[in-house]
């Protein structure tokens, strides 16, 4: 998580952070960095929010009436009259093949 800060004074302190910083400056930090900038003892600091991070998406579910068969599966299964959603595919990340379907059939 970080944590939003301002910073309410000059403020110096090469322990945490190299560089200064100015009256009014707004820094995002680590959690971890704020606890140390609240626990150093300076008052130049106050703590304005901390950042959620936004929920990561799901990747979209499969749709199970999607079947997933090669051009070739479904021109046989057509011909033979199979139902492809009953047919388990072999071929490369679970590909329905024209074989699958022949020997569903």
């Amino acid at each position: 998580m970080q944590v939003k800060m301002r910073c309410l004074g000059d403020f110096f302190d090469g322990n945490i952070f190299p560089n200064g910083f100015k009256t009014g400056d707004v820094i995002v930090v680590t959690e971890r960095q704020a606890q140390q900038l609240m626990a150093s003892g300076h008052d130049h600091w106050e703590e304005v929010e901390k950042l959620i991070p936004p929920p990561t998406k799901a990747p979209p579910k499969a749709d199970p009436s999607v079947v997933k068969a090669t051009p070739g599966a479904r021109k046989v299964a057509k011909d033979l009259g199979v139902d492809l959603s009953s047919v388990s595919g072999t071929g490369k990340n679970g590909y329905i093949t024209a074989s699958d379907v022949e020997d569903a059939a």
